[in-house]
């Protein structure tokens, strides 16, 4: 831990390791500002203590696991943290909806912020290109970053 402002912070190191490759889609049409989600959850954040804790902790299991090459545990962190997150603070509907495109595909995917966009584990040639077509049938764009 670190001391900044006054306020104790988790160190952040750099990961190592492989990353999985990942497919990334966004709808420019639902880009909205992150003030419209953040904002409802400031006033009462109270109730956000412990999912928070918890996506914590699977923020550092996806780590551990990045940095040995297990893609299947980052996978299941990733969709760990998707169930907390959507259970104490869900986003729009619509803004969900992209990521049970992904999830019917049958990969691994949450939101990378507030909404408008999703990232998922692309480790199933077939499951991506699924995915990636029902994105396109959602009028999303897509690309899928491979180190």
């Amino acid at each position: 831990m670190v001391t900044i402002d006054g306020v104790e912070v988790p160190t952040v190191s750099e990961l190592v390791g492989e990353p999985p490759p990942l497919l990334v889609a966004w709808r420019t049409g639902d880009a909205a500002s992150s003030d419209d989600y953040h904002a409802p959850l400031r006033r009462s954040a109270d109730h956000l203590v412990a999912p928070m804790a918890e996506l914590a902790a699977l923020a550092r299991e996806a780590a551990r696991a990045w940095e040995v090459g297990d893609t299947t545990g980052v996978a299941a962190a990733v969709d760990a943290g998707w169930r907390t997150r959507q259970a104490c603070a869900p986003l729009r509907a619509d803004h969900g909806a992209l990521v049970d495109i992904v999830r019917s595909c049958g990969l691994s995917a949450t939101t990378p912020g507030s909404g408008g966009s999703v990232v998922a584990i692309a480790d199933d040639g077939a499951r991506v290109q699924a995915a990636v077509d029902a994105l396109d049938d959602a009028g999303c764009a897509s690309i899928v970053v491979a180190s």
